[in-house]
């Protein structure tokens, strides 16, 4: 895209407003069914939206994929996690097994990264990115121009003076449970941004345009929360953060920012003993 496009606001790429609204409610549907249905139901799924993805046209092709990708990849990825918690990590102590059961997010990347190479998408934000493009706040595209660094650095700041007053600086294993947290964000923080910025945002800009992209990734990844165990009004707040997370990626046109935040976010989380 161009950085004249990119200044004008979001772009519109993408079929009509019948099928963009069909992708919305496949996305996020995908995401519900899985947590909903026992597992013969989703894999079912999966393969009958493969099966259909011969016949239909190639634009609308890759979105069934994509979704069949979605469904394959929740099983696979939670199997794997379980596999590593009860087969491979049984000698560590349990916050490292729950830092290395995360491991188990590849089992998104498998289905998804095949996709992507068989078939790249045009808009494509698996890359560093770049930290002196602009950004917006608070709207991405409109609002008060800032470089994406120094928004970086505000919204850090914001996160990390709002988990000031829940985090106990008192505790006895609290540089114990620092290294817990970090190895945790690094894990999590990586799969998480590939799977859903570097991977499916990718994928709804292209078929949507990046307005509509980012509102719908942005709800299956609040909704995706629910099935590691977060209650739904939390899981809405994940939805917001997480269109802030693209509208951030979009902007620097790639992955690394959007990380950084992400990593501090979950180091934060590991301290105040959301996650042990």
């Amino acid at each position: 895209m161009s950085k004249a496009g990119m200044a004008a606001g979001p772009s519109r790429l993408g079929p009509s407003a019948g099928g963009q609204a069909g992708a919305a409610a496949g996305v996020v549907g995908a995401m519900l069914l899985v947590q909903l249905t026992p597992v013969w139901a989703g894999l079912t799924a999966a393969a009958l939206l493969t099966g259909a993805a011969l016949f239909i046209k190639p634009a609308c092709r890759v979105l069934l994929l994509t979704i069949a990708s979605v469904l394959a990849g929740y099983w696979l990825s939670a199997w794997l996690g379980a596999w590593l918690r009860a087969e491979s990590l049984t000698g560590f102590a349990e916050p490292v097994r729950i830092a290395l059961s995360r491991l188990g997010l590849i089992g998104y990347v498998i289905p998804l990264s095949l996709l992507y190479f068989c078939v790249k998408p045009k808009n494509s934000y698996l890359a560093a990115g770049r930290f002196g493009n602009i950004i917006y706040f608070p709207l991405v595209w409109r609002g008060l121009k800032d470089p994406i660094w120094r928004s970086l650095l505000i919204s850090s700041a914001v996160v990390t003076f709002s988990f000031l007053f829940v985090i106990d600086f008192g505790q006895d294993r609290l540089l114990q449970i620092l290294g817990y947290s970090v190895l945790f964000a690094g894990i999590n923080a990586a799969l998480e941004e590939v799977i859903w910025r570097g991977y499916l945002l990718s994928r709804l800009v292209d078929h949507m345009g990046e307005l509509k992209g980012v509102l719908i990734c942005s709800a299956a990844f609040g909704f995706y929360h629910y099935s590691i165990g977060f209650p739904l009004e939390i899981c809405i707040l994940f939805g917001v953060l997480g269109i802030w997370l693209s509208g951030l990626t979009i902007r620097a046109q790639g992955l690394l920012p959007v990380f950084l935040l992400h990593f501090l976010m979950n180091i934060l989380f590991g301290l105040s003993g959301m996650i042990f």
